[in-house]
């Protein structure tokens, strides 16, 4: 179990945006070449009249001057103080005018430049509405394709657009097809739009929108949604555009979609999303290709001699007895010579041990007078600060001290009179925390109770007992503890009963009197590993992600187990893998996250086995492993190994299948390139090419796909290239689509052992996956730009490296999802039957954060409202921490929209797998003149699962500071430090 406290990591870093200079600038040249200017004549006429309002300005302020002339030199003149009032008001009213006049000039100066913030940046060209946004990154759309403001977009696009929340289908899409289910495609059809939710209409450059009568009929796009119902493809039946002319569309999606929860997708002012990009002549057919995959193929597993795990241990010693817990006491009082008896009364309250002499003086009165416990009134030393009376008044034969006390006297005192007594103040315990077990101590004779140590007369018993205490009792994890010396202070060994990471502990204590004992030595405990002799590849830790990128956007509703195949060698049967499809980067990546939790069985005859339930270790329990921010781990089923055998990984393997290729029939293949309808080489069905007959390696098909393709497709329809054959095309070299092997008679493209000529569009690859895990985080190498940079270019993207691969579905814009997680302080702080979020109470409280046990589905929030007031919150507000990822901090009047995307490349020397991540933040064009910056939070993980910390990552990197939870502009800080720093956005 990872023990490392940090469980909300971010780094921001801040730049000033300047002017661009790399705008559109058609015909400049010429103006250029001739001598004349090159700015807008608007923005030159607007900023002539600036020029004339500042010059109108100083002469008012010349006016006010001359008025104040006036009034100085008016000698008391009441006529020459009455003029001199009228230019001071004529020139204030004047100067009111100018700057209100002043202020509207700059604002349409900055209106016409693009720099007052709509939308960030310029206004674009001629035929290019400017963009609006608050929805885009910040707001509740993840990503969309095409992108705002995207030019030379293929014809045969579809629209597609990620919300960051799951969406109500039902809002978005009709059931046309008429199987009940919503968003896919059938043989009678694909399901369309619902009317008024989706607008899809040619620009006309109006601010009208959006406009209802030039929108495509519902029943002209058909719609096809994720498994998730985040992710949504909007494919118009008929191609985009005209093929003679570029023209510009908008997509306006309506206040009518609706969240999984019933509740509007959009709200606020803006109950809206919009955005436009403009449609080339052209078609794509050009089939999406595989540009990396992990893990890398893998054509043998490593050799592996297992090494079993350390416990982990620590030890200490006490060097002086601690301070126990005492209740305040007062002795009996002595009376000194001839003075009469006296008697104590009420209960001590102050904080110091003290020997109290109490003389009555000449004249009648008392004097208190406080020595040092042990000591005498004659020679002890006086303490100062006690709390007691140096001069009480007896009244009523009672005389009070202070400090809760009182003495009565058996007879009147007289001058002379002396007594004295001893106090000793209540004092709290020192305590010893081991694991999750707090002790406290006792003085020699009491008797202790459950979690308290009784001391003994010297330290070594005393240490004896501390040890024999906390080898008796039950931790969590368990421990055995000895105290073994000759002679002197005698140290305490203690060390925990379960192998590896699950059994660390921690020892710490409070010195109230000072310190009693030395700083523990901890020594971590060590993972039963096995050391594995490369063969070929590493094999993979069993909490990887797989993951596949493409070489451009694909359709995510074409993504599920059977177009993708997640399968292990399961004893000579290979078995399909129960989880999750995510999607990033622009549509461009696909990861699959299996659903089983990661544990180690600790203790009985599976020890040290891979497990994800108690069931799984025989009788034994399973301890379910966390990341360092607390987050479940999830693995890949491996194969445990045979007692006295040797240990071999699990063999896994991935198929990607292509979409089916269109059918078409004798006459209506309409392209001239592929005119020919014809058999394909397996004689499943007639398909247009560029020849008949179809001659295998030769000739190439029309990569389109029918619905439904029942394999990987890309945004345009077309097929899926997997043994990536090429041809050229009016020059143009394209990938061959063969289509799926039901097409195509070819057995799958093998990574393993590539041979393009024998195999076909159909994908595979197979790896090695052992029992261990990774558990190291994650760290940014360098960030840009710089920090606190200015002059920076308003369109180019922010940018992180980091030093691993990491999880592409962890990489998207800001928080707002519904991946949160309530804040309890125990388990009975979460969620319940009380709440109708989750009706079950299966939780354990781990670093604050309500967190489900083994065998029971995680609940994630996304509001504040789905947590509990628990019986231990120490407000009345019930909260959701939600994650935060790559985040952009817009300081500007009007939002960018922005989006994620990322890269893996290789480290040298290359060998065509990637080595690491570089994650961009892509946005529309900033402001000029404007602060901007980028948060990275914990939400980010590697490949394997290990979120990110700035605490991990190295200083002097751009983004790390090492050892603290929170890092602004290279500067660590602390909560509080964060909360008031520039960089602090919300939480």
């Amino acid at each position: 179990m990872v023990a490392t406290s940090s469980f909300l990591a971010l780094v921001a870093f801040v730049l000033l945006g300047q002017p661009a200079y790399a705008q559109i600038d058609t015909g400049l040249e010429q103006l250029k070449q001739i001598g004349l200017g090159t700015a807008d004549l608007r923005v030159a006429i607007m900023q002539i009249v600036r020029v004339l309002l500042g010059f109108v300005g100083f002469l008012a302020i010349l006016i006010v001057l001359y008025g104040g002339f006036v009034w100085m030199t008016s000698a008391g003149n009441p006529e020459r103080i009455e003029r001199a009032k009228a230019i001071l008001r004529n020139a204030a009213i004047g100067l009111v005018i100018i700057l209100m006049a002043f202020s509207i000039a700059s604002f349409i100066i900055a209106v016409l430049t693009g720099s007052f913030g709509f939308g960030g940046g310029p206004a674009g060209p001629p035929g290019r509405p400017p963009f609006e946004d608050g929805q885009l990154g910040s707001g509740i759309i993840e990503s969309v394709y095409p992108l705002p403001n995207d030019t030379d977009v293929p014809r045969g696009i579809s629209i597609l657009v990620t919300f960051k929340v799951s969406i109500d289908p039902s809002s978005v899409i009709t059931d046309t097809n008429g199987n009940d289910t919503l968003g896919d495609c059938t043989a009678s059809g694909c399901d369309k739009l619902k009317a008024d939710s989706v607008y899809i209409y040619k620009s006309d450059n109006s601010k009208t929108r959006p406009r209802k009568d030039a929108a495509l009929a519902a029943d002209q796009v058909a719609v096809r949604v994720g498994n998730d119902n985040r992710t949504f493809t909007f494919d118009p039946v008929e191609f985009l555009g005209d093929g003679v002319h570029d023209i510009g569309y908008e997509v306006y999606l309506t206040k009518d979609i609706l969240k999984d929860n019933g509740r509007p997708a959009f709200e606020g002012v803006r109950p809206y999303f919009w955005w436009w990009f403009e449609v080339g002549t052209f078609l794509d057919l050009d089939p999406v290709e595989v540009s990396s995959v992990f893990p890398v193929p893998d054509n043998q597993g490593d050799v592996y001699q297992p090494v079993v795990g350390t416990a982990a241990t620590a030890v200490f010693t006490v060097t002086k007895s601690p301070q126990p817990k005492r209740e305040a006491s007062v002795g009996a009082v002595t009376a000194e010579g001839g003075a009469p008896a006296a008697t104590v009364g009420g209960a001590y309250g102050c904080q110091i041990d003290a020997l109290v002499c109490l003389t009555v003086n000449a004249g009648g009165t008392f004097t208190v007078t406080p020595k040092s416990a042990g000591g005498s009134c004659s020679g002890g030393t006086v303490v100062g600060g006690s709390g007691l009376f140096a001069q009480p008044t007896l009244a009523g034969g009672v005389l009070p001290i202070g400090c809760g006390l009182n003495l009565q006297f058996s007879a009147d005192p007289q001058p002379g009179n002396q007594w004295h007594f001893p106090v000793s103040a209540a004092t709290q315990s020192d305590t010893l925390q081991v694991a999750d077990k707090t002790y406290t101590f006792v003085p020699s004779g009491t008797t202790p109770g459950s979690d308290e140590i009784e001391l003994a007369a010297t330290v070594s018993r005393t240490t004896v007992s501390i040890a024999t205490k906390i080898n008796d009792d039950i931790q969590n994890p368990d421990l055995n503890a000895s105290a073994r010396g000759i002679g002197g202070n005698i140290p305490i060994t203690i060390t925990s009963t379960i192998l590896g990471e699950a059994g660390d502990f921690t020892v710490t204590a409070t010195d109230l009197a000072g310190p009693w004992i030395s700083l523990p030595i901890l020594t971590p405990g060590t993972n039963s590993s096995l050391a594995a002799q490369v063969q070929g590849v590493e094999d993979v830790a069993r909490n990887a992600v797989i993951k596949i990128s493409f070489n451009e956007p694909v359709d995510i509703s074409q993504v599920n187990p059977n177009t993708v195949k997640i399968e292990y060698d399961n004893a000579g049967s290979w078995t399909a893998v129960n989880g999750r499809f995510m999607y990033s980067n622009q549509f461009k990546t696909v990861e699959f996250l299996a659903d089983s939790r990661c544990g180690v069985c600790s203790g009985g005859a599976n020890d040290g086995q891979p497990c994800g339930d108690d069931t799984q270790c025989g009788g034994s329990s399973c301890n379910l492993v966390t990341n360092s921010c607390g987050d479940a781990i999830y693995c890949l089923p491996v194969l445990p190994n045979v007692a006295g055998q040797q240990y071999d990984a699990t063999k896994y393997r991935v198929t990607i299948k292509a979409g089916v290729l269109q059918a078409c029939t004798i006459g209506n293949c309409e392209d001239a390139t592929y005119s020919f309808c014809t058999d394909t080489p397996s004689g499943s069905g007639l398909v247009c090419a560029n020849e008949d007959p179809y001659v295998l390696n030769d000739s190439y098909f029309y990569p389109a796909t029918q619905p439904p393709a029942n394999g990987i497709i890309d945004a345009s329809n077309n097929s899926f290239n997997g043994d990536q054959s090429t041809y050229t095309l009016s020059g143009t070299v394209i990938g061959n689509a063969e289509g799926p092997k039901m097409q195509s008679g070819q057995d799958p493209y093998n990574l393993n052992s590539k041979d393009a000529q024998a195999q076909g569009d159909d994908l595979i690859w197979s790896f090695f996956v052992n029992k261990q895990l990774d558990l190291s985080p994650p760290q940014v190498t360098s960030i840009g730009p710089a920090i606190k940079s200015t002059a920076v270019d308003l369109s180019i993207p922010l940018e992180a490296a980091f030093d691993e691969l990491l999880m592409g579905g962890t990489l998207k814009p800001g928080s707002n999802y519904r991946d949160g997680q309530c804040w309890c302080n125990e388990a009975a702080d979460c969620p319940d039957a009380s709440s109708p979020s989750n009706p079950t109470q299966n939780y354990e409280c781990i670093q604050h954060k309500c967190t489900s046990t083994a065998g029971v589905e995680q609940f994630y929030c996304s509001r504040d409202d789905q947590c509990k007031v628990g019986p231990t919150k120490v407000s009345n507000r019930a909260t959701c921490f939600n994650r935060k990822y790559v985040s952009l901090l817009d300081y500007s009047t009007f939002p960018v929209g922005w989006w994620v995307t990322h890269r893996d490349l290789e480290n040298p020397p290359f060998d065509t797998f990637a080595d690491y991540t570089k994650v961009f933040l892509n946005h529309t064009p900033f402001g000029a003149a404007t602060l901007y910056g980028s948060e990275l939070g914990s939400g980010i993980k590697d490949v394997y699962q290990n979120c990110y910390l700035p605490s991990s990552s190295t200083d002097g990197a751009g983004g790390g500071c090492s050892g603290s939870p929170y890092c602004c502009n290279g500067a660590p800080l602390n909560r509080a430090g964060w909360v008031a720093s520039v960089c602090f956005s919300g939480y």
